[in-house]
């Protein structure tokens, strides 16, 4: 008899419900199959799907779900937070350091950051990478909240909008990991980069190439376009 297990992951929608309207919110929340594993020839005959959820505005309760298949719902299924499993995410939070993000649109990104921290789970890995003039790794993969928050409430905003170039750095830690970690990569920015030496071409390729799911939280500031973030996560999708 087959048996069907339902995952949910909500986890990289956290930083869309930080409050204060220096934050753009996108409306409409999303849902994609990440990952199917299918053993239905197995002697257990468990198929488990990982659903991802883009964009929530609170909290996902599993009895909202409803699962159907050809039109017809699905009475055996397992529904579960993928919290609740032991798969470890590797998160690298790419923050805009860059002058325009002064004020407001700073002090979002970084409760946004903080956010993650505290949401994440013991066995997950975070890592910060800021990025203006220049790209700085400011942690390496860690799961120590308290190394991670330090960084973050360090962060300070000038300079000009390196954004390839940070993206592109972000997924050159995912270099050598394996894949018992699921790779993300979250970008908190306000607008059009100005100073990269990397292209928005190579950006893409490199996002594809080390498979790192991308997200983009896009930051309202006096120079806000949200555009070049927009573009970047849906070519990379």
């Amino acid at each position: 008899m087959r048996h069907i297990r339902l995952l949910f992951a909500a986890l990289l929608a956290l930083v869309l419900v930080v409050p204060g309207a220096a934050l753009a919110q996108v409306s409409g929340a999303a849902a994609e199959i990440v990952h199917i594993n299918d053993n239905r020839f197995s002697e257990s005959g468990r198929v488990t799907f990982v659903v991802e959820f883009r964009n929530l505005t609170e909290p996902l309760d599993p009895a909202q779900l409803v699962l159907t298949e050809n039109g017809e719902p699905i009475t055996d299924a397992e529904v579960d937070s993928i919290n609740n499993q032991s798969v470890p995410q590797g998160i690298v939070l790419v923050i805009d350091t860059s002058g325009s993000m002064q004020g407001a649109a700073i002090e979002a990104a970084k409760t946004a950051a903080q956010s993650f921290v505290a949401q994440k789970r013991a066995e997950d890995f975070i890592a910060v990478v800021t990025f203006s003039d220049e790209v700085e790794v400011l942690s390496n993969f860690t799961t120590s909240r308290g190394t991670l928050n330090q960084q973050i409430a360090g962060i300070e905003a000038s300079g000009e909008t390196a954004l390839y170039d940070g993206i592109i750095r972000a997924t050159e830690l995912f270099a050598g990991s394996t894949d018992q970690i699921r790779k993300n990569i979250v970008v908190l920015s306000d607008g059009a980069d100005t100073v990269s030496a990397a292209a928005v071409e190579d950006v893409i390729a490199a996002v594809q190439g080390a498979e790192a799911r991308t997200f983009g939280v896009v930051l309202q500031s006096s120079e806000f376009d949200p555009g070049p973030l927009q573009g970047i996560v849906a070519a990379a999708d």
